[in-house]
């Protein structure tokens, strides 16, 4: 059911989004041995968007790639919103000097005109860094970022994409009445997906299980 948020103030407010969002926000993109900094010309951002939470909040990326070559590096970024087919998804193109860094502050909402949430594929000539940062900015897109904070999300390189066959584990979910664990998956095949999600309890028991399945290059987030 929906439950109706109660009257907190806005400092209650943000420490109840700190404890629900960004502790226990995680993605199935890639494999675990995934590193935090990983250079690629194909890199993804599995979780990302521009749109309202639950009120004050109102989540937006920021999109940061890093060209550390000795040439410049030619850049298309695609917006993959989630449930559906992104073959074709809309695309924006940047150039970066050797070893500059390019910021796209809301890229969602800015590049693309979207309010709604997805993911990024950032496609290069040359290996690149990406980041990104997601954050609660409660007066909303246009406001000052003074009382945002956020969770940072680092690019992985379409190789380390889970294969087919092949597993990851995301220890440490929970689900309780002020935190709550978040999983999502990518598409990166290109032709769609199917995966299946265990849940086991901390003594190693199996709780559950449910099977997903994703649309070429469909982005998926279960809360």
């Amino acid at each position: 059911g929906v439950r109706m948020p109660k009257a907190v103030s806005p400092r209650e407010e943000n420490i109840r989004f700190r404890r629900g969002f960004l502790l226990w926000i995680v993605v199935l993109c890639a494999a675990s041995t995934a590193l935090a900094v990983n250079p690629g010309p194909d890199v993804v951002v599995a979780a990302g968007g521009a749109a309202a939470g639950v009120p004050p909040a109102y989540w937006l990326t920021d999109l940061v790639i890093y060209n550390p070559g000795p040439g410049g590096a030619n850049i298309t970024v695609s917006y993959l919103p989630r449930g559906g087919d992104n073959s074709n998804p809309a695309t924006v193109d940047f150039a970066i000097a050797a070893g500059e860094t390019l910021i796209r502050s809301n890229v969602v909402g800015a590049d693309f005109g979207e309010e709604s949430f997805g993911a990024l594929r950032v496609m290069s000539d040359v290996a690149v860094v990406v980041h990104s940062v997601t954050k609660n900015n409660p007066g909303g897109a246009d406001a000052s970022d003074a009382n945002a904070f956020g969770q940072g999300f680092p690019g992985i390189p379409v190789a380390r994409a889970i294969q087919a066959g092949q597993s990851t584990v995301i220890p440490g979910l929970v689900q309780n009445d002020v935190q709550r664990s978040n999983y999502g998956a990518l598409d990166v095949s290109g032709t769609g997906s199917t995966f299946t999600v265990r849940a086991f309890s901390t003594s190693g028991n199996e709780l559950a299980s449910t099977s997903y399945s994703l649309e070429p290059w469909g982005s998926f987030q279960r809360t």
